[in-house]
């Protein structure tokens, strides 16, 4: 009586048991990376349009005093190039 003749191929067992699991394990890697990428990219965009946003407050709130303006631009400017070439530490989540 061959009640549990069971045939299964040590391929199909491989298969099913070690390459599925990896393959999936990777491509979940792989959408993480891409989504952890595009947050970083958001991240540093936000920062140069703050960057650039506070230029802007500076030049219209020290429009009066020329020496301090000049001062404040130059600062902000800096700011916003540090900030486009990502040398600014973003946070993480």
């Amino acid at each position: 009586m061959n009640l549990f003749d069971l045939r299964i191929s040590i391929v199909w067992f491989f298969l099913s048991f070690v390459i599925l699991p990896f393959a999936g394990f990777i491509f979940r890697s792989i959408q993480l990376q891409k989504k952890e990428r595009r947050i970083k990219d958001l991240e540093e965009e936000m920062v140069t349009s703050h960057a650039e946003i506070l230029a802007l407050q500076a030049q219209l709130a020290i429009r009066k005093d020329d020496s301090i303006r000049t001062m404040a631009i130059e600062g902000s400017r800096q700011f916003a190039k540090n900030a486009s070439k990502g040398k600014l530490k973003v946070s993480t989540m």
